[in-house]
């Protein structure tokens, strides 16, 4: 697991500069237009950052130096409307991490719809409009705060 901040030796200067601007939670128009590239070339680079570092999806670039467990803890201090049930919390974890339902169902051992719920209430609970949003969140909660766990 990298350090926050770190990047895999692999990973070209462009491939870094994209990488955490994804773990920023920009979405790949807005990353074509900041560096001047086109979108085309933004999403090759995704790619190849994926392909690198063994990642699903763009959703896990924003945490993938963050474990679970890990994510688990830095979403307990997030701010939310009421306190997210453990059942919330792994569900969350696993989906920053990129996991889709059903993958997140197998790990538990419930249904994927129960697992879509509990993704839905969760991301209610800490006012994220979407996976990538509260991945951004939780890792930049993770940085400012330096969570670390025992």
């Amino acid at each position: 697991m990298l350090a926050a901040g770190a990047k895999p030796a692999s990973l070209t200067p462009q491939e870094t500069n994209i990488w955490h601007l994804v773990a920023e939670g920009y979405a790949y128009p807005r990353i074509a237009r900041e560096l001047g590239i086109s979108i085309d070339t933004v999403r090759r680079h995704a790619s190849r950052i994926k392909k690198k570092l063994g990642l699903n999806n763009a959703v896990s670039l924003a945490c993938s130096n963050l474990s679970v467990d890990l994510i688990r803890q830095v979403l307990k201090t997030l701010p939310t409307l009421s306190p997210l049930t453990a059942a919330e919390l792994t569900t969350l974890a696993y989906a920053c991490r990129g996991f889709s339902s059903k993958n997140i169902a197998q790990f538990r051992g419930v249904s994927p719809r129960t697992a879509d719920k509990q993704r839905e209430t969760g991301m209610a609970k800490v006012a994220a409009h979407s996976i990538l949003e509260l991945a951004s969140m939780v890792r930049n909660q993770y940085v400012i705060n330096g969570i670390f766990l025992a």
